[in-house]
């Protein structure tokens, strides 16, 4: 009888340990293929900032980072005459909230540098129209 106990005990035990290592081969094997994309490119007149991807982006919230990525839908002004656009890159997607006049298209590659917050289920990232260039 209580060798049953037992071996449920580390039945329970082992399935903590895999979902435990698996999360951290997923993990490390989502940063290894972030870290193959050229998040530098495409570079705008004037130089680029060093570039992170959304990916590495996502997990810095608080942070002031910069991305770079594609405008996939056409950007919605909102009552405050800010801009909201979602933008994306090879390693995922994240909505600009932008404060102040920024032109930007359905296709525009963009970098942004601003700060990351995170919402239910996505980031949002916080900049004013200076924080915005438009890289091709």
């Amino acid at each position: 009888m209580w060798m049953g106990k037992i071996r449920v005990g580390l039945a329970l035990l082992l399935i903590v340990m895999l979902m435990m290592m698996h999360d951290a081969v997923y993990r490390h094997i989502d940063y290894a293929a972030a870290a193959e994309v050229p998040t530098g490119e495409p570079q705008a007149s004037g130089g680029v900032a060093p570039a992170l991807s959304i990916l590495e982006a996502y997990d810095l919230p608080g942070s002031r980072v910069t991305v770079i990525g594609k405008a996939i839908a056409e950007p919605a002004r909102k009552s405050d005459g800010s801009l909201t656009v979602r933008i994306e890159d090879q390693t995922g997607s994240i909505l600009l909230c932008v404060d102040g006049d920024a032109v930007i298209r359905q296709g525009d590659y963009v970098q942004a540098t601003g700060k990351i917050q995170s919402s239910i289920g996505t980031a949002i990232m916080k900049v004013t129209s200076s924080d915005i260039a438009i890289v091709r």
